[in-house]
């Protein structure tokens, strides 16, 4: 059965469907760029040299000009209300606050942060040029202020069982 409609409620129903169908593309391509905002690997360049503006936690930090908090990869240290967060809070911020860090980018987290080695782009490296002796993550964990996250460094410090 089909229905003849008045034209002003043809002209309101084409209006309508017009109405939705734009909403409905507007809307796909405001969730596909959202979807293409998240940070990615190849978002940002793979090191930045920047100086450390505030320290977050024991292992989260944030460098000047640069949006993503950084997270120290391989580095586990105590949450906020956890015993140990103080200290290795402390530690980092003793290490890496009002310093220029070097930091090179292991991956994106789930989180959008940043996964780094960070290393102190002031100190000299040893004759031997190591850059061991620089960096913030080894510090902590060998101060013992934070634990080697053995999940995702594999036991690259050393400190794993």
């Amino acid at each position: 059965m089909f229905i003849m409609l008045p034209s002003t409620s043809k002209h309101f129903l084409h209006r309508s469907l017009l109405l939705f169908i734009g909403f409905f593309v507007v809307s796909t391509m405001g969730a596909a760029h959202a979807s293409t905002d998240r940070l990615t690997p190849t978002a940002y360049p793979s090191d930045i040299t920047a100086l450390c503006t505030h320290v977050v936690d024991g292992d989260s930090l944030y460098l000047k000009g640069f949006k993503p908090q950084v997270r120290l990869w391989g580095v586990d240290a105590p949450e906020r209300k956890q015993q140990g967060y103080g200290a290795a809070k402390s530690a980092l911020e003793q290490l890496a606050q009002k310093q220029i860090l070097h930091c090179k980018m292991k991956d994106v987290d789930k989180y959008g942060r940043w996964v780094a080695r960070c290393f102190l782009a002031q100190t000299p490296t040893t004759d031997a040029g190591d850059i061991a002796a620089n960096e913030i993550n080894r510090a902590l964990i060998d101060e013992g202020v934070a634990q080697e996250y053995c999940w995702f460094s594999k036991g690259f410090y050393g400190h794993c069982q």
